[in-house]
């Protein structure tokens, strides 16, 4: 039989193996699922990545977390992907965007997890409908949980800004994993797009500081209308 060392799901690899074999064998490994784990697994993510439209290898990275971290069946991770699927679309935002970005933060994924994941699909598709990603999610929630380091950033930016920033139930709503209501209650206390235009170089770095953010990512965000920070059909 033969063996691919480089990504299961690139050109080289497609040519060894068919599309279903290499499937089975990411699963597989990924995953530590029996063959027939992963025979019968491959079958809803094919039929997942087309109603999705997100690509193959992030939609069975997804399943496959799911199903092996929140102890999902293959059912419920297909039933979760088309419920965020579904949020996605309801606030215009892409579906394939989220996902992806969900399959590229699986550590973060790891730690900040609850309802068996829902929180943090809800979390990318938050992240998406303020003009950024779950990466800069990531960054504001661990950033949140740096305490003294929050702290002081947050005091240096109160006092470089002229305005009392006060990010302390973020903090607890980030160690209640409660990642979509940390993040919006950092972005509550950034300002309009009209303040942060008024703010000099310094301050919009102490303030993206304070954030966890950088400064692109956070004019991203104050550009946004506070409306964003509301999930329709959450």
């Amino acid at each position: 039989q033969l063996t691919c060392d480089v990504n299961l799901f690139s050109k080289k690899c497609i040519h060894k193996k068919t599309p279903k074999q290499l499937l089975w064998g990411f699963l597989a490994n990924e995953f530590g699922l029996s063959v027939d784990e992963s025979a019968a697994l491959s079958e809803n993510v094919s039929r997942l990545a087309v109603s999705t439209g997100a690509t193959l290898e992030d939609t069975t990275t997804l399943v496959g977390l799911f199903t092996q971290t929140q102890n999902l069946t293959g059912e419920q991770a297909a039933n979760l992907l088309a419920s965020t699927t579904a949020l996605a679309n309801a606030n215009n935002v892409a579906p394939d965007k989220v996902l992806a970005d969900v399959a590229q933060s699986t550590e973060f994924f790891a730690k900040f997890a609850d309802d068996g994941g829902q929180n943090i699909l809800k979390a990318a598709v938050q992240a998406r409908k303020l003009g950024i990603n779950l990466q800069s999610v990531e960054k504001i929630t661990t950033g949140l949980l740096d305490f003294q380091t929050s702290l002081n950033a947050e005091q240096e930016a109160s006092v470089i800004i002229g305005r009392r920033l006060n990010f302390q139930k973020a903090r607890e709503l980030a160690l209640a994993n409660d990642v979509t209501g940390a993040t919006a209650e950092v972005v509550k206390q950034l300002g309009t797009a009209e303040e942060f235009n008024r703010l000099n170089a310094i301050e919009r770095q102490k303030l993206a500081d304070a954030a966890g953010l950088e400064v692109n990512e956070l004019q991203k965000i104050v550009n946004k209308e506070k409306e964003a920070l509301t999930l329709q059909g959450a």
